[in-house]
């Protein structure tokens, strides 16, 4: 069911530009020009999800993700743009690049932890684990996957508290799929298998 989300905050004046969320409650329309974002903690909230895989007691692997969708790009885009302090245009200039990009493609940020580091290695072709996307009954392999550098992990961190040093950061696309009422994010290889699920409707 559609929901509303008028949050105040007018801008006089400026050009009405609409957008069609997809978000953990179903489809929610924003308007960026119009309307404040929801609360980034609370979007941050709606749009991770963490998984364990044991053998036995011992944990081989535990994966945490962050789906990029609009909401959360909205939600992330105007929470940085007031923390760097940029002026109204500014911030909602940047909260429509977040909006499109996020509508182009489904893009999560993933930190996963693996009982031996060397399963650690989503990135590389060979790689012990792998990473697919479920939308729906189609099964997507990613359009790329980008181990995150270790300054880089430490900038996430800010945003995401999941990535510590204990974890290796990846940055997965994957092309859009016609059906998100149900996103399912599956890190899988040899030593263990982990599905994240997004339930959007």
């Amino acid at each position: 069911m559609s929901t509303q989300l008028t949050l105040g905050a007018t801008l006089l004046g400026a050009t009405l530009l609409g957008a069609t969320l997809l978000g953990c409650g179903g489809a929610v329309t924003y308007d960026a020009r119009r309307d404040e974002v929801v609360d980034f903690e609370d979007a941050r909230a709606d749009f991770t999800r963490k998984g364990e895989a044991y053998h036995e007691f011992d944990a081989r692997l535990v994966a945490h993700a962050t789906w990029y969708s609009p909401r959360f790009a909205a939600a992330l885009a105007n929470y940085r743009s007031e923390t760097e302090g940029l002026t109204r245009s500014e911030q909602l200039d940047a909260v429509d690049a977040a909006l499109d990009k996020a509508r182009g493609e489904m893009r999560f940020f993933v930190a996963l932890s693996t009982r031996d580091p060397y399963w650690n290695d989503l990135s590389r072709a060979d790689s012990t684990l792998h990473v697919r996307l479920r939308a729906g009954d189609t099964w997507l392999d990613p359009l790329s996957v980008t181990r995150v550098d270790l300054d880089t992990m430490a900038d996430r961190a800010v945003i995401f508290p999941y990535a510590t040093p204990l974890t290796e950061g990846y940055d997965v696309v994957f092309p859009k799929p016609a059906d998100v009422e149900r996103v399912e994010l599956r890190v899988t290889g040899l030593p263990a298998r982990v599905d994240l699920v997004w339930e959007t409707e």
